[in-house]
């Protein structure tokens, strides 16, 4: 994506590019009450979640079969499983990540759902699959989904 005289490669970068310039509503300022968290959960899915996720990804789906590994995917999805258990916890009693939709929920959203798709333990985590729901269900990610 092209931002003035920069290209962006990154999707977390992209997202935040976004927002700022062109839904504000969706990224708090650096005044607001919710800012630390918005920046934690924004960050934290690009930073912990996606590379166990793209790491299982390789060994299940982007390997040819001779090359896979079993033991490296068990062992990715297994710490896929275990770095979860922060956005569970934190999840709880919250609709979305930090406070209103904001573009964090874009981001850690979307490694949210790719993780139970890709078949992430979600038995014990009722709070990201209440999330999960709730962020499948937005108007827009259906729209998104089916074009």
């Amino acid at each position: 994506m092209v931002g003035g005289d920069t290209t962006i490669s990154e999707s977390t970068a992209i997202a935040r590019y976004l927002g700022v310039k062109y839904a504000p509503h969706l990224t708090p300022g650096p005044d607001a009450p919710n800012i630390a968290m918005y920046l934690q959960w924004l960050y934290y899915s690009e930073s912990v979640i996606m590379p166990l996720m793209d790491n299982y990804v390789v060994e299940t789906i982007l390997l040819s079969p001779d090359r896979r590994n079993r033991e490296m995917a068990a062992r990715g999805l297994k710490l896929l499983n275990s770095v979860l258990g922060a956005a569970e916890a934190h999840m709880e009693d919250r609709e979305f990540i930090s406070g209103d939709f904001t573009v964090a929920d874009t981001i850690t959203g979307h490694a949210v759902i790719m993780s139970h798709r890709l078949g992430a333990d979600f038995g014990k985590c009722l709070n990201l699959s209440a999330y999960a729901d709730r962020l499948e269900a937005r108007p827009p990610f259906i729209a998104a989904e089916a074009a």
